[in-house]
């Protein structure tokens, strides 16, 4: 029965890094979405506001 502890805390470790890593990778998709999805959002509005006040 020794073999139990080790399958438990091998489980453990790997459910654990599986959740790090997934938070890792939400976090940093959700700072480059916000950092890319900004000036681009800017940039459409003015795009809009230039075509609106010129007529193009």
């Amino acid at each position: 029965m020794s073999a139990w502890p080790q399958i438990a805390s091998a489980t453990t470790t790997i459910a654990f890094s599986i959740s790090l890593f997934l938070a890792s990778q939400m976090y940093v998709t959700s700072r480059v979405s916000a950092a890319e999805s900004a000036p681009l959002h800017v940039l459409k509005l003015r795009n809009v506001e230039y075509r609106a006040l010129h007529g193009h």
